[in-house]
């Protein structure tokens, strides 16, 4: 009887951009955090309706990245309705990256990344 288990680490893996292909375990786990947060903070933009309303709230968005790579918005959680729209249309600009593995193979992962915004700014709140 022969029984194969794969043991090694790089088994299981998070989902990896590009900048972060030569980091392991906890650095790749905040590498993708970073870059995720870099992305959304840097193409999110306050609708205009709610600048000038000086709107201040949390949009909560649950994704996940495919077992192709690919960005998925599953849900999103936000008081007004063009919040929603500009998360899911940022997350429709994510690039495509290495997917997740699990037992070496390619697999979806699911996230959650909360999001404070105010007239006209936003900041992350992981």
């Amino acid at each position: 009887i022969i029984n194969a288990q794969v043991t090694q680490k790089t088994a299981e893996r998070f989902p990896v951009f590009p900048s972060c292909e030569n980091l392991q375990f906890q650095a790749l786990e905040t590498c993708f955090n970073n870059q995720v947060q870099d992305f959304v903070y840097n193409n999110f933009k306050v609708p205009e309706d709610l600048n000038q309303s000086n709107y201040k709230g949390t949009v909560i968005v649950l994704f996940e990245v495919n077992d192709t790579g690919n960005f998925k918005v599953l849900y999103v959680d936000a008081i007004n309705e063009t919040l929603v729209d500009e998360s899911k249309r940022v997350f429709g600009k994510m690039p495509k990256i290495s997917p997740a593995t699990y037992n070496g193979n390619p697999t979806f992962a699911k996230f959650t990344i909360n999001t404070y915004v105010a007239a006209h700014e936003i900041s992350q709140l992981l």
